[in-house]
Formats: structure tokens, sequence, C-alpha cells
């Protein structure tokens, strides 16, 4: 068994058991790009939800201050083909956020971080 292997299993077990299943969904849009109406699944999936900490800083004309910022995030498993696009919509403990981008933090082809930012209404 590779080390890749093991890692793989450690973080299988860990989604198994922490893990919870998120519906991304994606707004269906007619050959002009316009809305159709309701929005359709793209993905079913069980992963870890996680936060970082992004840093901010606000200027002003008295100095500035830093300020951290929560950038929630969801860790899967990654197998091949990933049909999630940026803009995609998760809803979420009475709050819907959007798909904002990836990132394998690996670097080994296992796992992936789906980043999300809220969708303020």
């Amino acid at each position: 068994m590779s080390l890749v292997d093991i890692q793989r299993h450690k973080l299988a077990k860990s989604i198994d058991h922490y893990g919870r299943t998120y519906t991304f969904t994606r707004q269906k849009h007619n050959g002009f790009g316009e809305p159709e109406g309701l929005p359709e699944d793209v993905l079913t999936i069980k992963g870890l939800w996680h936060e970082s900490q992004s840093y901010i800083t606000l200027t002003s004309s008295e100095g500035s201050v830093v300020r951290s910022k929560p950038s929630p995030q969801i860790m899967v498993l990654w197998e091949g083909d990933f049909p999630l696009e940026q803009g995609d919509l998760l809803d979420y403990r009475d709050s819907t956020y959007r798909v904002t981008g990836f990132h394998d933090p690996t670097n080994l082809g296992i796992a992936l971080d789906i980043s999300l930012e809220v969708v303020i209404k």
C-alpha cells in the first residue's frame, strides 16, 4: 500500500464518520443565457465542512485595522471528473453559498477543497 493510498483511506474514513451530504445546484439557462426558472441538482456529495481565516485590512484616515473573515470550504474525495463550476449554489443552514473555486490541499490528487462565499439576499 502506498502513502497516497493510506492518505486516501484516512480521508475516506473521516468523511464517512464526520461528513455531511451536500447538494449543489445550478441555474438552467436558455439559448440566450437567460435563467429558465428553477435550479437543477448538479452534484450530491459527502464532505467535511471547515473554515479558514482570511484577513482584510480596513484603511481610514487615522490608521488601519486588520480583521479576519471566515472562508467556508468543504473537503471532498477527488475522484476524476468533477462536475461543479464556479457560481454553482449550495443551500446549507438557512444560508445560500456560491462556489468560488477549487483547491487540492495535498497536491496528491486525493482531496479537493470547494471554496464558498455567502450569497447576500
